[in-house]
């Protein structure tokens, strides 16, 4: 694997950041961001940007479903899982030449339960 330049990196920084700007101006639901893949030296790694729904507004699946439905309106894409058994939606869209993902997690894993017997000596 080889990584981008210094300067590759910074103006690959910048575009995702002047995205999220634009992103951040519209009437969509709150996300927290992050740059991705941006140090990958390949010209398919122009630079990402993630958002993830979380916190407190997003502990509700419903709420989660509408906020990913709104990011997918905006993009004119519908919400996919990561993977078949995934409970982490995506919504992928490419906003001046940066790609953009917003996820949330649909409903939180379940915690296990081990049985345990007592043995008596």
């Amino acid at each position: 694997m080889t990584f981008a330049t210094p300067a590759v990196i910074r103006e690959r920084q910048q575009a995702a950041a002047d995205v999220m700007l634009k992103l951040l101006a519209l009437d969509l639901p709150a996300i927290s961001w992050q740059f991705t893949s941006i140090q990958l030296a390949d010209a398919e790694h122009r630079g990402e940007l993630e958002g993830q729904l979380s916190g407190a507004h997003y502990e509700e699946p419903a709420a989660v479903r509408a906020a990913l439905d709104a990011w997918a309106a905006h993009f004119n894409t519908t919400p996919v899982p990561q993977s078949k058994d995934s409970l982490h939606i995506y919504v992928r869209g490419v906003v001046d030449g940066v790609k953009v993902d917003v996820w949330g997690t649909i409903e939180k894993p379940r915690k296990r339960t081990t049985k345990r017997a007592l043995v008596v000596v």
